[in-house]
């Protein structure tokens, strides 16, 4: 039973060989070298491997299925696989081929690699290899010299004959009963003096490209070093560490360990000690440019690695570190275990970008190829939809409501509550009136008679100039709230208007002129109420401090009478009527300006200097009183008469221009879109729309293969 369990794990392993203590993966190239010695296998690498290893073989198909998927609709998913990075001419290409055992990479002096080359590796029964690429799936190239000038050809189709580069991959598949599954991906070596046509910058755009590659968390790092420089100067391992600061991703490789100096080996490197990965490195012997000369064979080199190895005692610690049979077989077991783990996350991806994309397709609709009769209905139906959101968005009935910022409806109001009323209430009613202009307007509306209590002319006068101030914040609260207006119509979102920008246009114009026509009514409504408020002062209001018929100015006349006469003075030049009632009750400071002298004569070219003179002497007592209750009768108006104006000019605003407004959009788009257009032109799509829809019926297409291959999938 053992034995015939060994022989049915070989058959799934026809390529290993070596010894209980020393299994090696082994690519064989002659009749003599295909012996399979199944106990040995079996026996050293026990059936628990040799499990996992057929997990791999029935896992990394399916990688390379979804790959395959991914390229013929030129969009993927974040897909496991081995990325191989390294710096110019650090053996890059020698290590993939002798992975697939074959030359057919191209080669040369500088940048060879000019395009990423996606190399997916599909292990099969067939006698015979052979290569075919994404962008030629029908042709088979048995010949690899072939694919060699295939890759060449594809390379110089994009980037040219003189050393430009291109990050759009090349993907080939190499079909073999010698390989192990592996996908992997070669990418342009990092290179620092630009040649050819290459940019200046190129070394930055070599990184770039690179590291798009290698950030996705489920891309493996093949970082190859050559043994004959220093690791602190490594391309590789520094890209690698950028993107996988903890090495997790990271399988070091070490090539050319055959030149390294005389006495000196990489030992130490590739045991951990010098700098240490989770995966480690491998080390390897690459052919040099005097084997290329010779034309050695893959073959060959194959062979003589075994015999540096074999011959170099002092690898002998590491020995399953070195090779690239051990390559292979650590590639294979740790992209297997990759895609293991990373396969039902890879489900997940895909059915969230499926309903994702479906849903954006739904959004985009089907193009509208029907008679002139079913356009019209379409159009219809998106101008309905058109005014329904404008007024929902005033009336904050959106399903779609907004969370960030104060939008629609909830912004008018701002700005009449936060905006227009607050600024009313800052205003007093007798803010900007000097002392000065109150005792000469009441002097001007008194006239030639002096007044016993304050003139109804002064009143009049001040309470009329300040009212005429609440118009300029009613003007600018009607502007905001067209603007208001304005951005609700630019901001609806009727999944047509994307399809149809010329139908979006259109609506708009309309719209803005509707909101211009209902301004003109609100603005002249407005006007019309200042004008009302100044036609005629109230002072019987009620709740007007003034209209108890001059109550409060009496009482303070009556205590003022009401106090014993001043004592007798030696000297006064104040006889008069106020002088009369009040008496003087102060000495005038000696700081006071000079009084005109009253018994001077003076003529009609010194008065106004009198007058002036007049003017800027301190105020009596009765002027004091009158002023104070000036003002309080003032603001006591003008706090009614702001009242008056917030509260009519916000319902003139309503009713005007937002009410109206949705009237009369919803009539406008009828009579000036619908009756009076070009359906044709108003509908036709954009070719954003018409090219985005055929993108996502392909990816919808992929994805839905990608879920089926993932559903059918062993994890």
């Amino acid at each position: 039973p053992r034995s015939a369990s060994c022989y049915r794990h070989a058959s799934a392993f026809p390529l290993i060989r070596g010894t209980k203590d020393n299994v090696q993966p082994f690519l064989p190239f002659s009749s003599a070298q295909w012996t399979i010695n199944a106990r040995t296998f079996c026996e050293a690498k026990g059936t628990e491997n040799a499990s996992t290893e057929n997990l791999g073989s029935s896992l990394l198909p399916v990688v390379n299925k979804l790959q395959e998927v991914c390229s013929v609709y030129g969009m993927g998913l974040d897909l496991p696989q081995f990325v191989v990075v390294g710096g110019q001419s650090s053996g890059k290409s020698s290590v993939l081929e002798n992975l697939v055992g074959r030359e057919f990479l191209p080669r040369g002096s500088g940048i060879v690699t000019r395009r990423p080359l996606i190399l997916q590796l599909i292990q099969t029964n067939e006698k015979k290899d052979y290569g075919v690429f994404a962008h030629d799936p029908k042709t088979k190239h048995f010949d690899f010299n072939e694919v060699r000038e295939e890759i060449k050809k594809e390379t110089d189709r994009l980037t040219g004959t003189n050393k430009g580069i291109s990050s759009e991959p090349i993907i080939l598949r190499i079909y073999s009963p010698y390989v192990i599954p592996l996908t992997l991906v070669d990418t342009p070596g990092i290179t620092r003096v630009p040649v050819g046509d290459q940019p200046a910058d190129i070394e930055v755009q070599i990184r770039e490209m690179v590291k798009s590659y290698i950030s996705p968390k489920n891309a493996l790092i093949l970082a190859v070093h050559p043994a004959n420089q220093d690791l602190a100067t490594s391309d590789a391992i520094n890209l690698a560490l950028a993107t996988d600061p903890q090495g997790e991703r990271t399988l070091g490789v070490i090539t050319k360990l055959d030149l390294m100096d005389h006495g000196t080996n990489a030992v130490e490197l590739l045991s951990g000690k010098t700098f240490n990965l989770k995966h480690g490195f491998i080390g390897v012997i690459n052919r040099s440019q005097r084997d290329l000369t010779n034309n050695k064979t893959v073959q060959q080199a194959i062979e003589d690695e075994k015999e540096f190895f074999d011959n170099r005692l002092v690898y002998s610690p590491v020995k399953h570190r070195c090779g690239r049979q051990k390559l292979a077989l650590k590639c294979n077991h740790i992209l297997t275990q990759h895609v293991k783990q990373v396969l039902p996350g890879l489900k997940r991806e895909s059915v969230q970008k499926l309903r994702a994309a479906e849903a954006e397709l739904d959004s985009l609709g089907e193009p509208l190829e029907g008679n002139v009769k079913d356009k019209k209905w379409a159009l219809m139906q998106v101008l309905n939809n058109f005014t329904s959101l404008y007024s929902r968005a005033i009336d904050g009935s959106r399903n779609d409501v907004v969370v960030q910022e104060l939008h629609g409806g909830a912004r008018i109001r701002y700005i009449f509550e936060d905006g227009f009323r607050k600024q009313l209430d800052g205003f007093s009613g007798i803010e900007g009136i000097s002392t000065m202009e109150f005792r000469t307007v009441i002097r001007n509306a008194a006239g030639p008679r002096p007044a016993l209590f304050i003139p109804d002319g002064a009143f009049e006068v001040l309470i009329k100039q300040q009212i005429i101030r609440l118009k300029g914040p009613s003007m600018r609260a009607a502007e905001l709230v067209k603007k208001e207006l304005l951005r609700i119509v630019s901001s609806i979102e009727v999944p047509e208007f994307e399809r149809f920008p010329q139908l979006r246009e259109r609506v708009i114009e309309v719209a803005d002129s509707v909101l211009d026509e209902c301004a003109e009514p609100a603005y002249n409504m407005i006007s019309n109420l200042i004008e009302c408020e100044l036609a005629y002062i109230n002072t019987s209001h009620p709740d007007f401090i003034g209209s108890m018929h001059g109550s409060l100015l009496k009482d303070e006349v009556m205590k003022e009478g009401n106090k014993p006469p001043p004592p007798p003075q030696k000297k006064s030049n104040d006889s008069g009527f106020f002088s009369s009632i009040f008496g003087n009750k102060k000495k005038q400071k000696e700081s006071r300006s000079k009084k005109p002298d009253t018994d001077a004569v003076f003529d009609a070219d010194s008065i106004d200097q009198y007058i002036s003179a007049y003017e800027s002497t301190d105020l009596s007592e009765r002027e004091n009183i009158q002023i104070a209750l000036l003002k309080k009768l003032l603001n006591s108006y003008y706090g009614i008469a702001k009242k008056n104006v917030q509260d009519n000019v916000t319902k003139a605003i309503w009713h005007f221009l937002v009410n109206k407004s949705r009237e009369s959009i919803s009539r406008a788009v009828i009579t000036e879109v619908y009756s009076n257009a070009d359906t044709k032109k108003l509908l036709q799509e954009s070719e954003h729309v018409t090219e985005r829809r055929k993108v996502l019926r392909a990816e919808i297409d992929m994805l839905r293969k990608t879920n089926e291959i993932l559903q059918k999938s062993i994890v």
